[in-house]
């Protein structure tokens, strides 16, 4: 199984880690939604690219990591409403960055948080449709019941460490927790009510993606009143781990400047 992040602690246990707790005082907050079948670990690299005055959360969903022993969430309501009630200590402007999975979660728990009178500064998803416009063929098919089939899909997609693959008793360790993690997309549903974010959504999507189509991509800007901005880079489903650079620019871009005290954004 993964590890925990290195110098890692936790923030709000068992849910989310500071991935590289720093004295203060911070300006804002990032929070980091990790993918089906991922964990904090996948974040390790992204502290580096953001200055000290932003703390660098990320998620550990139950079944991997140092909570591999317990059982994986089966919903999403269940993820979402455990990691909002974890952000409860939170007293600074947020962004939240999700993948995958982590984009649905993250618009859920910007919803949430919007709902409680504490919206999120901005949401960027990657590697996702928006939550309202899944193509009828983007599914999992067999993978979410057999092992083989599973097994096949992460080699064809990605997200998962090549030794996990390469090693029959650590991948079947793992297998539950991302075959939870699939059915929780796969079971996901939109409703009826049009709910929209009053924060902006930079959107990020792999030009190889079979998962995921450009016209899913832009359904995006129909889920917030401020601007949407979608970003299209050479790659498949995990597109974002080969540009990472450009995407925590990206991220960055959204964050209050150390000038700007009041976490609002200085004027330039």
């Amino acid at each position: 199984m993964n590890s925990v992040p290195r110098r890692a602690t936790y923030f709000s246990r068992p849910w989310v880690w500071d991935l590289r707790p720093t004295p203060g005082p911070h300006t804002a907050a990032l929070l980091l939604l990790p993918h089906g079948g991922g964990s904090a670990h996948a974040f390790t690299e992204w502290p580096a690219h953001f200055p000290d005055d932003i703390a660098v959360l990320a998620a550990q969903y139950p079944g991997r990591g140092a909570r591999f022993g317990e059982p994986p969430a089966h919903g999403m309501d269940e993820l979402c409403d455990a990691l909002v009630r974890a952000l409860d200590p939170l007293d600074l402007p947020l962004v939240i960055f999700g993948n995958s999975l982590g984009a649905l979660l993250g618009f859920e728990v910007a919803w949430r948080l919007q709902q409680a009178r504490r919206p999120p500064a901005a949401l960027c998803v990657s590697g996702a449709w928006a939550p309202h416009a899944r193509d009828p063929g983007a599914t999992y098919g067999d993978a979410l019941w057999s092992d083989s089939a599973l097994v096949d899909w992460l080699h064809e997609y990605g997200g998962m460490p090549a030794q996990v693959l390469a090693d029959p008793d650590l991948l079947q360790i793992v297998l539950d927790a991302v075959r939870a993690d699939l059915t929780i997309v796969e079971n996901y549903r939109f409703g009826s009510e049009r709910r929209q974010l009053t924060c902006p959504i930079t959107v990020l999507g792999g030009t190889e993606d079979r998962l995921v189509s450009e016209r899913t991509l832009t359904a995006w800007s129909e889920r917030t009143r401020q601007d949407t901005v979608v970003h299209r880079l050479p790659g498949g489903h995990f597109h974002f781990a080969d540009h990472l650079p450009y995407v925590t620019g990206l991220v960055r871009a959204h964050l209050p400047t150390p000038a700007d005290a009041s976490g609002k954004r200085a004027e330039k």
